[in-house]
């Protein structure tokens, strides 16, 4: 997979389980499975976006692992500055 399926992938997983969590906060106490199921899935599930953004969010050119902040627009590598998404 190129580095745009990745962060794809990575956001993706990131925003379900954040979505996750926030519908097991609002449920009702009545369902307490409900919201542990939710709350604990949601917490994995951003877990594993984060773990595979900190694997996978890497230059495809020299390798290097690319900063985690301030990287809305990036087009190129601040390392080697070649193009990211080519």
């Amino acid at each position: 997979m190129n580095l745009r399926t990745w962060q794809a992938l990575y956001n993706s997983l990131i925003a379900l389980g954040i979505v996750m969590l926030v519908v097991a906060i609002l449920i009702n106490e009545r369902h307490v499975v409900i919201m542990i199921v939710l709350g604990i899935g949601g917490l994995v599930i951003a877990i594993a976006g984060f773990i595979l953004q900190l694997i996978f969010w890497k230059c495809p050119h020299c390798d290097k692992h690319l900063p985690t902040t301030g990287t809305f627009g990036m087009i190129r590598c601040p390392y080697c500055g070649n193009d990211l998404f080519k």
